[in-house]
């Protein structure tokens, strides 16, 4: 089976629940961006009333981006530590019930690699998964 991001059904599925907040980490990233692009049409395919919660370290757009300034403008961007649950913890209120991790990393050594682009994503979710607040 292909994966198709402009049919995802969970993309989609998660839109059409009107979904109040979706908070997206490393949203300037590679990954990030083409997924935050993607929510962003969806959102207005469905015309839902969607908040997409840009997560990285500066809380601005990216400078090089495949964003257009309108899309960048939708975006609300917030300065997070993805290693400091203190600074994005107070994200998951019931008005956020989707998170997604894109953080990844390039041209480090094996572990950091694997704590960078596999510990960090599964540590946000579970802690997301387990917020009392995050339905």
């Amino acid at each position: 089976m292909n994966f198709n991001p402009r049919t995802n059904t969970s993309l989609n599925l998660a839109v059409e629940r009107q979904i109040m907040n979706i908070v997206v980490f490393g949203a300037s990233g590679y990954v990030g961006q083409h997924v935050v692009k993607q929510l962003l049409r969806t959102i207005a395919k469905h015309e839902a009333k969607c908040t997409v919660i840009g997560i990285n370290r500066s809380g601005r757009p990216p400078s090089q981006t495949v964003l257009t300034e309108e899309q960048q403008n939708e975006v609300n961007w917030i300065s997070a530590d993805a290693q400091d649950v203190s600074s994005w913890a107070s994200l998951l209120t019931p008005q956020t019930n989707t998170v997604i991790s894109c953080i990844g990393a390039l041209g480090l050594d094996q572990q950091e690699l694997e704590f960078r682009n596999g510990d960090l994503n599964v540590g946000i979710i579970a802690q997301a998964a387990q917020s009392s607040e995050f339905h």
